[in-house]
């Protein structure tokens, strides 16, 4: 129902296939090279994962739709794959995980199905590639969602794109975290709506041994996806990147429909950066950025 990914001794992320409760797929439990948590805890525990002030699902927010580092959408021919409606199933690896000392990789086709759990709405091609780097972890995700049988559309809800939910020590709310944008806008208030090139949601964390350090997730979406990406954001720790239209007004029917045409696949991709530096040596995010950016030429 799983395959682990490993650096050396250290295992860094999950990928889960199957799940009771979660009907999309998802990394989780993904950690720094070190073994440092960045995204929430899978499932999440009680009190470290509690969320202030909340109080339904047991105080946590969304504890099974958030689950770590994941792609879903809130509309898709008019399925919602983010609130657990319609099912994502794994179909099996196109290309089984493979991997060196400097990086690894798998390639996996999933079927989106309707929310009858029945009809075909469209596949998902997804590569997830890992490469260590100076910086901790670099991790790339290239999707193709097509069909060779019926044009298909994605909606324009909010909750769509890639998104992250960061480990509940670096939040903004309940944790020492910060959520900063290319516009050098910084937490959810701020950020929220806007487009931008990137973000990094980080936070302060000490290790056993005492040391203080700057950890967190930054995402690069690839300029050349379809169309710009603009920020959901949340200061209890979610970060969504969305590649479609933003609603004048949030509802669950469409405004805009992005129509994909039979066998001609949609394609997203992006950049993610695992980071781990001493906190008084915080990455610079102008010179990454434009690394990121060489690696979609």
């Amino acid at each position: 129902d799983r395959t682990d990914i490993y650096l050396g001794e250290q295992r860094i992320a999950t990928y889960l296939k199957r799940h009771p409760q979660l009907t999309r797929r998802a990394l989780v439990n993904v950690t720094t090279p070190s073994g440092i948590p960045v995204t929430r805890t899978f499932p999440p525990r009680t009190p470290g994962d509690l969320d202030p002030g909340y109080k339904a699902e047991n105080g946590i927010i969304h504890p099974i739709m958030h689950p770590g580092i994941w792609l879903s959408f809130g509309d898709v021919d008019g399925n919602d794959y983010w609130r657990l409606k319609a099912p994502v199933v794994f179909k099996g690896f196109i290309e089984p995980p493979t991997g060196d000392k400097a990086s690894g990789s798998f390639l996996v086709r999933n079927q989106l199905l309707a929310e009858d759990g029945e009809r075909v709405v469209c596949t998902e091609v997804s590569r997830y590639r890992f490469e260590r780097v100076p910086e901790g972890i670099l991790l790339r995700i290239n999707a193709l969602y097509g069909s060779d049988d019926h044009d298909f559309y994605f909606g324009d809800q909010e909750e769509s794109g890639l998104a992250v939910r960061v480990a509940s020590p670096l939040r903004v709310q309940g944790g020492n975290g910060t959520i900063l944008n290319s516009r050098g806008e910084r937490n959810g208030a701020a950020v929220w709506g806007h487009e931008a090139a990137w973000f990094d949601y980080s936070g302060t964390v000490t290790t056993g041994s005492g040391e203080q350090r700057r950890v967190g997730i930054m995402v690069v979406p690839d300029p050349d996806n379809p169309r710009p990406s603009w920020l959901h954001a949340r200061d209890y720790g979610v970060v969504v990147t969305n590649p479609f239209p933003k609603q004048p007004q949030e509802r669950r029917d469409p405004y805009v429909k992005t129509w994909v045409k039979r066998g001609e696949p949609y394609s997203l991709s992006y950049a993610i950066l695992i980071h781990d530096r001493p906190a008084d040596q915080p990455i610079d995010h102008d010179t990454v950025t434009n690394t990121l950016l060489r690696l979609f030429d």
